[in-house]
């Protein structure tokens, strides 16, 4: 009767390379989507902060008005009134 080595062979540790490739795939996939995320939640938001903030209207002046637009809204009857609805 012969006897048999049952014992899995160890398999070679994979190269330096193959595991940092391994560590970088699910970074290089997800950057793309998380830039255009960014740019269109954070930096839309903000430039829109900033539009409200001048006296821009149809075709944008960029003047600085600060909080002016905001308090004529308030003052606005129909805005209060869309707004409590």
């Amino acid at each position: 009767m012969s006897t048999r080595d049952l014992t899995v062979p160890v398999a070679a540790p994979a190269a330096p390379w193959r595991q940092r490739l391994g560590t970088m795939v699910p970074i290089l996939v997800l950057a793309p989507s998380l830039a255009a995320s960014f740019i269109y939640v954070f930096v839309f938001t903000l430039w829109t902060l900033y539009l409200s903030l001048s006296s821009s209207s149809l075709m944008p002046t960029y003047g600085f008005v600060g909080l002016d637009n905001y308090a004529s809204l308030w003052a606005n009857r129909r805005w209060n009134i869309a707004y409590t609805n």
